[in-house]
């Protein structure tokens, strides 16, 4: 992970899995996420600090994005922040298929992907 404005990764924060440098297992876009806080919980301006990162992903994300804001079930931007959320949630539980961590989780997600899916050609 790159972090912008802030301090350097020590050992404290670094990646907890350094070795693993995973290529994807499919073709894949390549994206850079970057999240800036642009205002504090009080609705103040701030210039907060920024985490950008890189992320694949084997769909194009921008059309995601697209397809679920045309849906119209959230307003633009929270439909947005689900649909960019949502795919980078998968494709890391996609990557980590064999982690014990997404072992109850798995079924679920998958029952969830294809509601939505449906969801999204009734629209």
């Amino acid at each position: 992970m790159r972090r912008t404005g802030g301090a350097r990764p020590t050992a404290r924060n670094a990646a907890p899995y350094p070795d693993h440098n995973h290529e994807p297992t499919m073709k894949s876009h390549k994206y850079t996420i970057t999240v800036r806080r642009t205002e504090d919980k009080d609705g103040n301006p701030t210039d907060g600090p920024a985490i950008a990162f890189t992320a694949t992903n084997h769909d194009e994300l921008t059309e995601i994005v697209k397809r679920v804001q045309e849906a119209g079930q959230f307003p633009p931007d929270e439909a947005a922040a689900f649909a960019i959320g949502l795919k980078l949630f998968g494709e890391t539980m996609l990557l980590h298929r064999d982690s014990s961590l997404f072992t109850e989780m798995r079924p679920h997600f998958l029952e969830f992907m294809k509601k939505l899916k449906a969801s999204l050609k009734d629209a």
